[in-house]
């Protein structure tokens, strides 16, 4: 004969099987998805940086994980590095910019 806690241990079981499942066969697709909108949001930064006339000449690059972009290169103003970050802040799709730029003189 089959307890009510035997019963429950099963179901919880059999849930947490089906979850793993569902963890399994969706990660992937959903790594894929994530990297697929890391490279779009990436393109479209790198495209509102070239556009901007304020940081024309800069040597700007973006990399993106997680709709977070991270700005590296050189600038040659602080108004230049607060422009960059700013453009980069407007992409659609972006949920936060790292500050790594540097000014040409050091800083």
């Amino acid at each position: 004969m089959i307890t009510t806690r035997q019963c429950f241990g099963l179901a919880a079981t059999l849930l947490l099987a089906g979850v793993i499942q569902g963890c399994s066969t969706m990660g992937p697709q959903q790594a894929s998805a994530s990297r697929a909108d890391d490279a779009q949001i990436n393109s479209n930064v790198t495209s509102a940086l070239a556009r901007d006339p304020v940081l024309a000449g800069s040597d700007i690059a973006a990399t993106t994980s997680n709709a977070y972009v991270r700005l590296t290169g050189l600038v040659d103003t602080r108004l230049s590095r607060q422009n960059a970050v700013q453009t980069a802040s407007a992409v659609p799709g972006v949920k936060g910019v790292m500050d790594d730029l540097r000014l040409n003189n050091g800083d």
